[in-house]
């Protein structure tokens, strides 16, 4: 699997920094700002070769069916969008959406794509605010 997972690594996103980006995010890594796309390809490769456990963690982030929502919802919770208490998500509304599940299920639906309009714009701004590329 490891070889596996290097291959496809090197393969699907030597080329794609912000793809790397949202990978180690996803598999709750501490990134710095803005990385170089050198400094993230090592970073996942250092991060995958050293031990079995964190190579299958980003072996099954990057199959992960939910990975687009998930990395939705890291960036949501930095930009302040949704927020977390214990284990319960709330819209920046104070609407509660349950544990991750039902934050999932809430993003996931196409019925809410106001809401997620709305939670998209909020990232946006704070991306541009915080001047991050990824």
């Amino acid at each position: 699997m490891q070889a596996e997972t290097l291959s496809f690594i090197n393969s699907n996103y030597e080329k794609n920094p912000k793809r790397l980006y949202q990978i180690m995010k996803v598999a709750g890594e501490k990134l710095p700002n803005n990385p170089s796309q050198d400094q993230l390809l090592n970073m996942i490769l250092a991060i995958v070769q050293s031990s079995d456990a964190n190579m299958k963690r980003i072996y099954n982030v990057i199959n992960d069916k939910d990975f687009e929502v998930k990395l939705l919802i890291h960036e949501a919770l930095l930009a302040r969008a949704i927020s977390k208490k214990d284990i319960t998500y709330y819209l920046y509304t104070g609407e509660k959406l349950g544990d991750i599940n039902g934050l999932i299920s809430f993003l996931s639906n196409k019925e809410n794509s106001l809401m997620l309009t709305q939670i998209n714009e909020k990232i946006d701004k704070f991306k541009a605010d915080h001047e991050l590329k990824y």
